[in-house]
């Protein structure tokens, strides 16, 4: 799908993608691991499951990239690595889940469940590299504070909590008749040709480009 799509096509439609999946989760989202913690916040997995696979759309991919999952003797922990990718963009994330085991025997209960809680926070990990979840975690981390992360605040306020990320929204217009997205070009042309149809070059119709495209017919 994406081969077809030119550099500054694929650079505007991972602006319009990133846009969406870094603005800030319906309130109530974080949770903390211990309430006495502000430190302790978190986003769950499925959260962030949910923003990708609605925003993202067809265009972001996860795959796992450990043939099985690694144990770490030292904390009882299995280890599972895994690569997000959005567009032309990827990032391995590392996710971790303790073992639990029963007391007297000291086998294992519920492997599955520990290796699928190993994967989900591997996906998590992974998509804190693309500032998912950042603006929601701001006020409960010291690196917000940070210049360098990316993050400003709103309104001259020193509250955290109105920190955000500084996108601004890029729309992805695209064909209405064959569905590809429009880019500055196609936009320029309908101006030309002066057609309010959202079409692209090749759709509008030839009558309307030869009474207003100059260079309609001629042999470049």
């Amino acid at each position: 799908m994406i081969e077809n799509f030119s550099k500054e096509e694929l650079e505007t439609l991972y602006d319009e993608i990133m846009f969406k999946l870094t603005a800030p989760f319906p309130p109530n989202t974080v949770e903390f691991k211990n309430p006495r913690k502000p430190a302790s916040a978190y986003i769950p997995s499925h959260a962030f499951q949910h923003r990708i696979r609605t925003d993202a759309g067809p265009y972001w991919s996860w795959r796992i990239t450990t043939d099985k999952p690694i144990y770490h003797e030292e904390t009882d922990e299995i280890e599972v690595r895994g690569v997000l990718t959005i567009l032309h963009a990827s990032a391995e994330g590392q996710g971790f889940a303790t073992l639990d085991r029963y007391s007297d025997t000291k086998k294992i209960k519920f492997y599955k469940e520990s290796v699928r809680a190993a994967t989900s926070d591997a996906l998590r990990d992974a998509a804190d590299f693309f500032g998912i979840g950042w603006s929601d975690l701001a006020p409960y981390r010291e690196w917000a504070k940070n210049p360098g992360a990316g993050l400003e605040k709103s309104g001259g306020s020193d509250d955290l909590k109105a920190l955000h990320l500084p996108k601004q929204k890029v729309e992805v217009k695209r064909c209405k008749k064959c569905g590809a997205v429009l880019t500055q070009e196609d936009l320029d042309y309908l101006i030309l040709v002066r057609w309010t149809n959202q079409v692209c070059m090749k759709d509008v119709p030839d009558h309307q480009k030869k009474k207003f495209d100059p260079h309609y017919g001629k042999v470049k």
